[in-house]
């Protein structure tokens, strides 16, 4: 019971899942790195060595493909509990069916490889062949047990997996843009991504 062990006992136990997260596990990078951002470049054999994790590369074209291809019928019961469960809906129809289609796509990637976490770049194939930003989409699939890293970060992506083990809780990959004092709140934001698990009862 003694507190300075508890706590360094408890932070060894989050070491150690989060290292069982990764190790032997499969990623994936949809799109490469997002255009623009050459901070996110990583050397792949250097990752894979020292995560000892196998990286593979999936063409964003083919899972955009997936989507079109998709009946709107496939998502209505998806519609529905994600519109059940906003505090307010308001959403362009037709972007927010082809928002649900692209998480029933990406989910299909996760079971039939396999994989541990995806990174996908946003743009700009999602803007130029589907006309949306996939935000909605990655927070859903992130809240839900599919960890997904935005822009094509595979670094972050790995963040993002081996963090949701050490503390079991959902994780996702934001940036800390502004601390407001009179508030007492720190401002994270990244794009449009928010796991409603984030969320308090007013949504």
């Amino acid at each position: 019971e003694d507190e300075m062990f508890r706590n360094r006992f408890l932070t060894t136990l989050g070491a150690i899942r989060s290292i069982r997260a990764i190790k032997g596990k499969k990623i994936a990078i949809a799109g490469g790195v997002a255009e623009g951002f050459v901070n996110l470049q990583y050397d792949k054999e250097k990752l894979e060595n020292r995560f000892e994790v196998a990286i593979e590369e999936v063409d964003i074209d083919e899972l955009i493909d997936s989507v079109l291809d998709m009946e709107d019928e496939e998502v209505k019961e998806l519609e529905t509990e994600i519109k059940n469960g906003a505090s307010c809906f308001d959403a362009d129809t037709e972007r927010f069916t082809k928002s649900c289609k692209l998480i029933a796509a990406v989910k299909k990637q996760f079971e039939k490889n396999d994989y541990a976490g995806m990174a996908i770049a946003c743009w700009t194939r999602f803007q130029e062949r589907l006309d949306i930003f996939p935000c909605m989409a990655y927070g859903y699939l992130c809240d839900h047990g599919y960890p997904i890293a935005c822009e094509g970060d595979l670094p972050g992506l790995i963040s993002i997996i081996m963090l949701s083990a050490a503390t079991r809780n959902k994780a996702a990959l934001m940036d800390m843009v502004q601390v407001d004092l009179e508030f007492n709140g720190v401002v994270w934001w990244h794009c449009g991504i928010g796991l409603p698990s984030y969320a308090d009862e007013k949504g």
